[in-house]
């Protein structure tokens, strides 16, 4: 994550810099890490449920893609 400093012991965390641009790639990882770690443990399928009408889903899909665990399905709503 790339900080930037802009002085007076002011740093920024630059969050845009995900897969999909948007701080929530940052969150979503740790969570899918999660869930892929104790899919695994249990030797269970987890499929994640998403409805959003923002970046919430893509930021999950990506984030699923990159666990690489088969175990793992999302499935990504996007109401109108």
């Amino acid at each position: 994550i790339p900080i930037k400093d802009v002085g007076s012991s002011l740093h920024i965390a630059e969050l845009f810099h995900g897969p999909t641009f948007c701080f929530k790639d940052f969150g979503m990882r740790p969570v899918i890490n999660l869930l892929s770690y104790f899919a695994e443990l249990r030797s269970r399928p987890i499929t994640l449920l998403v409805s959003t009408t923002g970046d919430t889903g893509p930021a999950a899909v990506h984030a699923v893609n990159d666990a690489s665990n088969p175990l793992l399905t999302i499935l990504v709503h996007y109401p109108h």
